[in-house]
């Protein structure tokens, strides 16, 4: 599905940053989120993070500082997650 399958229905606000993991897109959220939501507008019905894949380089090869531990990575997803959760929007 496309963004513009959206237009009049649905504000969609995207935020990527490539080449990042868990761990950096944890310490950038707060400022990464900021504006997000419009002046008047209603609090999100949904959101997707999708994030992971930078986190598995192995250890051991070229792009060992994208990393993360398995359980420190439940551990950001989690804390991502809760952000989205308790987030009181700003306008």
């Amino acid at each position: 599905m496309r963004t513009s399958s959206f237009l009049g229905k649905a504000d969609v606000v995207l935020r990527g940053f490539s080449g990042y993991n868990t761990r950096w897109a944890l310490r950038v959220l707060a400022r990464a989120m900021e504006g997000a939501a419009a002046v008047g507008a209603a609090d999100p019905v949904a959101v997707t993070v999708f994030l992971g894949a930078n986190d598995t380089s192995l250890p051991d090869w070229k792009q060992v500082h994208q990393h993360v531990p398995l359980d420190e990575y439940q551990s950001n997803l989690r804390a991502i997650c809760a952000y989205f959760k308790g987030h009181v929007w700003r306008r």
